[in-house]
């Protein structure tokens, strides 16, 4: 082969990674808005594809495995986090976090009325609802979903199918940054 012909086959090497690339960040953003997958998918498998790279493929089958168990975005996370909180709230009669903005007769009813509290677990739970909430809206599912788990046993079955939603998008995340930490493989530069 020529040198012409190695450049070129090197040159079509490096557009195809870089395709991969940007398909790869195109694929992690339609996940976060809920958008039309197929499209995104598929042009991330013509360029692995494309490349013929062995471990591109692996992960790629990977991610194909992943979504079809229907990857949740960062905010439906919050919002599924907040519904189990409020539901362990509502169990042990806590106020709500919301109940000010929600309904302002029910808000101002709470502090006339005493509620006793059980134990001095729900007020250690309801700093680490407010902790989660926090690492949740800064991004960091990892530090979150260690924090549930520190959360009383009682509410480990409320928060399971959660957590497994959570890692599967670590899961993602971590599968589609492959693509971008991976170094460019130039082959043979004689």
């Amino acid at each position: 082969m020529g040198r012409v012909e190695s450049l070129e086959v090197l040159l079509n090497k490096k557009v195809n990674y870089f395709s991969i690339i940007i398909s790869a960040k195109e694929l992690k953003e339609t996940v976060q808005k809920k958008g039309d997958l197929g499209k995104s998918l598929n042009n991330l498998k013509y360029h692995i594809e494309n490349l013929s790279y062995q471990n591109y493929q692996d992960v790629f089958s990977q991610i194909e495995v992943l979504l079809a168990k229907d990857i949740k975005s960062r905010g439906e996370l919050i919002i599924l986090f907040e519904d189990i909180e409020s539901s362990i709230l509502r169990d042990k009669n806590l106020p709500d976090k919301d109940n000010s903005l929600d309904n302002p007769v029910k808000y101002f009813s709470s502090l006339v009325r005493i509620k006793k509290i059980e134990d001095s677990d729900s007020s250690k739970d309801l700093n680490k609802f407010s902790k989660i909430r926090k690492l949740l809206y800064q991004g960091n599912l990892t530090e979150a979903i260690n924090e549930v788990k520190t959360i009383s046993p009682d509410y480990e079955h409320k928060f399971e199918n959660w957590i497994e939603l959570c890692k599967n998008l670590v899961k993602f995340e971590s599968l589609i940054n492959f693509f971008e930490s991976t170094p460019f493989d130039t082959g043979n530069n004689n």
